[in-house]
């Protein structure tokens, strides 16, 4: 998002910063408890939608990238997705996550888990297949600037 002007938003228990033509648009969602949901609603072609589950308290979770890995394969299998591409694994500051892709008839999913080794969140990305490039790069910073609880 290198020189675009950047706003933060706050999700609950979290928070991102995304390009100022991105919104939070959970409340379009028609679902009675729709994820987080971010979109830039004039030209976007996708949604970025975050489940988060924060830490309560006693043994903290603390993840490793390949547990999240196996958590995001899994997730495809459950589902009967096509095979997963495009995988990646990350550390950014205190985060760490592992991200894939897959195919579903004609759309474009690209999935996340991400910690901060106690809370955990789930995101998704889904669009058109072949416009997957349009927006990609940019959820993919959303998704490296999320914090658990207030920065």
């Amino acid at each position: 998002m290198d020189g675009v002007t950047q706003k933060l938003i706050e999700l609950g228990g979290g928070e991102v910063i995304v390009p100022d033509a991105w919104y939070d648009i959970t409340d379009e969602v028609e679902a009675d408890d729709p994820p987080y949901t971010l979109a830039e609603p004039d030209k976007g072609i996708g949604a970025l939608q975050l489940s988060i589950a924060l830490y309560q308290g006693g043994v903290a979770p603390a993840p490793s990238q390949d547990d999240l890995r196996n958590m995001a394969l899994r997730f495809g299998e459950q589902r009967g997705l096509d095979e997963a591409f495009e995988e990646q694994v990350f550390m950014n500051e205190s985060l760490r996550g592992a991200a894939m892709s897959f195919r579903w008839e004609e759309d474009f999913i690209r999935i996340w888990y991400v910690s901060d080794g106690r809370s955990i969140a789930f995101v998704t990305y889904v669009c058109e297949w072949g416009e997957q490039n349009r927006e990609l790069s940019t959820c993919e910073d959303i998704v490296k600037s999320l914090r658990f609880g207030p920065r």
